[in-house]
């Protein structure tokens, strides 16, 4: 389990060492955190960072760039977006996975998307699978 009391390098170290692993269970780390207020934040934020024109792309985490300013624009997470308030420490802890390898970036953005789908509400699940298909989540390994 991630340990959000810790600080944001660590927490962001603690993902990337998770994510790092071609076993990776997103499912299950997903539903560990899924009552998360920590986490909900940081996938709203981690979403703002994929569609930021900022966000530095390569072959490896390309899919997930676009797939999360896809996302972005689904009405239920675009208003979530344009009210989102800044949390440093969240900030500071999605600053510091993107930074880190793109590979991993990628994974971590799948796992993203799935915990936001666990965490929509069944009326939002469906415009999501509706709009991207009932595995939008899974992106391929680069």
């Amino acid at each position: 389990m991630i340990d959000f009391t810790q600080d944001a390098k660590t927490i962001a170290g603690q993902f990337m060492r998770i994510t790092n692993n071609y076993s990776f269970d997103y499912k299950g780390l997903a539903e560990e955190l899924k009552n998360s207020k920590e986490m909900k934040q940081l996938s709203l934020h981690w979403l703002a960072i994929l569609k930021s024109p900022n966000y530095r792309t390569d072959d490896r985490n390309a899919i997930a760039a676009r797939k999360g300013q896809e996302i972005s624009e689904i009405l239920f997470l675009k208003k979530k977006l344009e009210n989102l308030k800044d949390d440093m420490k969240i900030v500071k802890i999605c600053m510091e996975i993107s930074c880190d390898h793109r590979t991993l970036q990628q994974t971590f953005s799948g796992f993203v998307f799935y915990y936001i789908l666990i965490t929509a509400t069944e009326k939002q699940r469906e415009q999501l699978i509706n709009r991207f298909g009932e595995t939008f989540y899974r992106l391929p390994l680069i």
